[in-house]
């Protein structure tokens, strides 16, 4: 497990996908249906459905969200997990990760729970997670 992810960040989708799979499936029949009163000029069945649509769709929306926080973490905890020093420069991790506004991302998830271990001090990221690369020794008594 890499330390500077959090739980949330190494969730798997699992029973969490259905939920917006069956969202999209009844937004497709939404649009279906708007598309039919579209043609027959009934206003207020388009209305109804595009608050279906949106309801439908905010689950999908969701999940995606979710799913791009989660590699953006995955990325960065990466690269965050490479670096030798304790005080790291966001101009060191952009380059980095090939990304831009690093700084806003990383505070975003962190925020938004992804992230861990992490404190951004203006152009500075400080790591304190332990160091992941310890080998635990073992010890044989003879």
């Amino acid at each position: 497990m890499r330390p500077y992810l959090s739980e949330k960040a190494n969730r798997k989708p699992g029973k969490r996908i259905a939920w917006p799979i069956a969202c999209a499936i009844f937004a497709c029949a939404a649009v279906s249906v708007i598309w039919d009163d579209v043609a027959l000029n009934d206003w207020s069945g388009v209305a109804i459905g595009l608050v279906l649509l949106g309801l439908c769709l905010w689950p999908v929306l969701k999940e995606i969200k979710h799913l791009i926080r989660q590699r953006q973490a995955r990325a960065l905890a990466f690269i965050l997990e490479q670096e030798q020093e304790s005080v790291v420069s966001i101009d060191r991790i952009q380059s980095a990760a090939h990304m831009q506004k690093v700084g806003e991302k990383l505070r975003d998830l962190l925020k938004a729970g992804y992230l861990q271990d992490i404190f951004v001090n203006g152009d500075e990221v400080t790591l304190t997670a332990p160091d992941a690369r310890v080998i635990k020794q073992c010890v044989v008594s003879i």
